[in-house]
């Protein structure tokens, strides 16, 4: 044990495993963004000006407490191979995670200009997604928040569910982390899921942040520390500035999935055994309670803010036709 060695934050490795986390959580948010646009029908308003601001603030404080976790393992044992939740190396180290990320894209922007668009790329999308651009930060929606418990009956019974899954499945994470040879311990990696996913909900967030499978994934590519803190500086960029809605409209979702797919196949390598506990499960419960909370007050906020939207517009025009 050696209680005085420094880890070095970021190393060569890091790289491949920023490109591959990060791009996880990318994919993700694009999906949740799409399903709130296009199933939900909530506006870009809500979407790109509360909601994906507030998750920005989530990921990032969950990946830089996550990143000091493992640089406190590292301080502790000594190792310099720590790693928090061996890759194929390209010309000159280019991350793999680069490289199938600018593939994919060459293949769908390609496949639109001969007209096949096999990815749904278009230049009409693309230049809609940069009237998203811009700096926002997420403001507390605590009146929100409590609107929502008109709909927690319903949502509660998807919620609890969930839940219960989430627990079970970060359980599994950090018993396959210590498979992988870190040993993060259970009690604080739960309670700050919950933490951070309660601050995420009174910002307006109305998902729950969990523990990813893919730490040994990103260990076999030689992350070690820096790439989860640099993965939350990258996401709460993206969602601050408007970036999302300009990424989702630039890289097909299908170039991104082979990456989750490998780290999902290095989880289930890894992992032969389970452990499973209740003991930390009451703030990841809350977590849900206030998660299934904003859902309701993001549902009636999608309900009402268009007719607002439409009734504005009608004393508009009714007042130019009078004058």
């Amino acid at each position: 044990m050696n209680d005085t060695a420094k880890p070095k934050i970021w190393v060569p490795g890091d790289w491949n495993a920023l490109f591959g986390f990060g791009t996880n959580i990318l994919v993700n948010l694009l999906v949740l963004t799409g399903l709130l646009r296009f199933v939900l029908k909530m506006p870009d308003s809500l979407v790109f000006g509360r909601i994906l601001p507030a998750t920005g603030l989530m990921l990032c404080l969950s990946t830089i407490y996550y990143a000091w976790l493992a640089y406190q393992l590292a301080k502790k044992t000594g190792r310099t191979d720590v790693c928090w939740f061996g890759g194929v190396r390209y010309y000159k180290g280019i991350p793999a995670g680069l490289v199938a990320i600018a593939v994919g894209c060459l293949i769908a922007w390609g496949s639109t200009a001969f007209g096949l668009e096999y990815g749904g790329m278009s230049l009409a999308k693309l230049h809609d997604s940069v009237s998203n651009f811009g700096f926002t930060l997420p403001l507390p929606a605590f009146t929100h928040l409590f609107s929502g418990f008109e709909y927690l009956g319903v949502i509660l019974v998807t919620a609890i569910p969930f839940g219960i899954y989430d627990l079970v499945e970060a359980l599994d994470n950090v018993e396959s982390a210590a498979v992988a040879g870190d040993s993060f311990p259970t009690t604080r990696v739960l309670t700050a899921d919950g933490v951070v996913s309660l601050i995420g909900c009174l910002m307006g967030n109305p998902f729950v942040n969990a523990v990813y499978i893919g730490h040994p994934g990103w260990k076999s590519m030689g992350g070690r520390i820096g790439y989860s803190a640099a993965t939350g500086i990258m996401v709460i960029l993206f969602a601050w500035l408007g970036i999302i809605s300009v990424m989702s409209a630039l890289i097909p979702v299908v170039a991104i999935s082979p990456i989750l797919l490998y780290a999902t196949l290095s989880f289930f390598g890894l992992m032969h055994g389970e452990k499973i506990g209740i003991g930390e499960s009451p703030v990841v419960a809350l977590s849900y309670v206030m998660v299934a909370l904003v859902l309701g007050a993001c549902a009636k906020l999608a309900v009402t803010m268009p007719k607002t939207v439409e009734a504005e517009e009608d004393e508009e025009f009714a007042g130019l036709a009078v004058e």
